[in-house]
């Protein structure tokens, strides 16, 4: 799980990077989507530890960017 979680990172960062070096604002939903998967993971993996209030915070933030990335794509 550990692996997931860097690599949605890795992802996240470069397309984050790519859109403010380059001007091109249409990776920003795809960023936004690896975002919220990201938040996901992390709110399961932490859900999981039994740290229940961070890890239902995290995977309603999650829920709430994938319903932002359904609406603004």
């Amino acid at each position: 799980m550990q692996t997931v979680k860097i690599m949605l990172g890795v992802i996240v960062i470069c397309l984050s990077v790519y859109s403010v070096i380059t001007g091109d604002h249409s990776v920003i939903p795809w960023a936004q989507l690896f975002i919220s998967i990201l938040m996901l993971v992390l709110g399961w993996t932490e859900f999981k530890e039994e740290k229940r209030k961070s890890g239902f915070l995290s995977m309603g933030v999650g829920i709430f960017l994938f319903i932002v990335f359904i609406y603004t794509f």
